[in-house]
């Protein structure tokens, strides 16, 4: 079973070819439309600890394989922008997006990072219009947005590292590690 099959239950479309049904049903496979979401500095930390890096094909092939891919969106903190993996990235498909670090802000350690902020914000934007997202991150603060997807009854993918976060690991079913390759 392919992962779009587990991903959205191998579900058809069945279309007559006229309204007197004398000719035969075509049966239209149905390809869901999904966006990717990527906590860069969250899962790039866990590689780096064990001397690896995110491979942003392999990653980009993971996303597509949930789907039709309406956008991938990369957040990184504004300080890591100029780094040569950002244009690997971007050959991916990926939009980068800058979020301001909390080291360039005059903000507490317990608010919200603001990558976190910035993907739950497109998230919700993109939900009504979308069958699916792809999360990749470790991190609980994406519960909000997995159940408000899952009250839409759209389907949720969950690309993470092995320090991921118990309560999101239990809420998202379909989870597969972040691919990764030596430096």
């Amino acid at each position: 079973m392919s992962l779009r099959e587990r991903f959205f239950g191998g579900e058809k479309n069945t279309v007559p070819q006229d309204v007197n049904k004398s000719a035969p049903e075509t049966t239209i496979n149905f390809i869901p439309t999904v966006i990717a979401l990527v906590d860069y500095e969250n899962i790039a930390r866990e590689a780096a600890a064990d001397g690896k890096i995110v491979d942003f094909a392999g990653l980009a092939e993971l996303c597509r394989s949930c789907g039709k891919v309406a956008a991938s969106f990369l957040f990184v903190p504004d300080h890591m922008t100029q780094d040569r993996w950002v244009r690997e990235a971007y050959d991916q498909g990926f939009f980068v997006v800058s979020s301001p670090s909390r080291a360039s802000l005059t903000v507490s350690v317990k608010q919200a990072d603001t990558a976190d902020t910035n993907m739950i914000s497109i998230g919700r934007r993109f939900s009504d219009i979308i069958d699916g997202v792809v999360i990749v991150s470790n991190d609980r603060d994406f519960l909000t947005l997995v159940n408000d997807f899952k009250d839409k009854g759209k389907k949720i993918v969950l690309i993470h590292g092995a320090k991921v976060s118990p309560a999101l690991r239990e809420v998202v079913k379909l989870r597969f590690p972040v691919p990764v390759r030596n430096r």
